[in-house]
């Protein structure tokens, strides 16, 4: 495979840019795992799901065949029905006083702001999760942040798990990257669990 092939693939400059507000679309698959996994771990799911960047829907769709209420937010329109058109980064208050959890695929060059913008939405007790290449868990700018804001769980995909620029299912078929599901309950301040999908 050839250096600039493998840029492709990797999701990073080479013969594809980034997608322009780094729209890439969740593997409802890799939904369904991080559902398995809460409840593998008695994390109670709520009725209400929150989705910061909904995109086309690919995690709302899952959550709303389950049977549950999804607020969904995107910057711009991607074709999911029920979005609210704005920049999540200020939002002010959710719709909602019931329990609620984040789930999301954000931006990921504003994915540390993702993470404490939607924090700071939730009750204490409610939970985060957000889908984030492996390597998020470097970077010294976000170190003071992991150390004050653990993750209660990183769930680990053992296997390849697909995004898809800009919700183009067809398209790609086969990734470099790693991924995990980076999973906070606010006021969680115990060491972060490591367990694989």
């Amino acid at each position: 495979m050839t250096k600039s092939i493998s840029a492709k693939y990797l999701g990073v400059n080479g013969v594809e840019e980034r997608q322009k507000d780094d729209y890439y679309a969740t593997d409802p698959n890799a939904v369904k795992d991080l559902i398995r996994k809460l409840q593998e771990h008695n994390i109670n799911i709520p009725h209400t799901i929150v989705e910061s960047s909904v995109g086309g829907g690919s995690i709302a769709n899952v959550f709303k065949s389950n049977g549950h209420n999804v607020i969904a937010y995107d910057i711009k329109d991607r074709g999911y029905s029920d979005t609210t058109i704005t920049d999540y980064l200020f939002v002010g208050k959710l719709p909602t006083d019931d329990d609620v959890m984040i789930v999301e695929n954000p931006p990921y060059k504003l994915s540390l702001e993702f993470i404490q913008h939607g924090l700071s939405l939730i009750k204490d007790g409610n939970y985060l999760c957000s889908l984030q290449k492996i390597q998020f868990l470097e970077s010294e700018r976000r170190k003071p942040f992991f150390e004050s804001t653990p993750p209660k769980y990183v769930f680990v995909f053992s296997k390849r798990c697909m995004t898809y620029r800009d919700g183009q299912f067809e398209k790609y078929k086969s990734s470099m990257m790693c991924y995990a599901w980076f999973v906070w309950e606010k006021g969680y301040k115990g060491d972060t669990i490591l367990k694989w999908i």
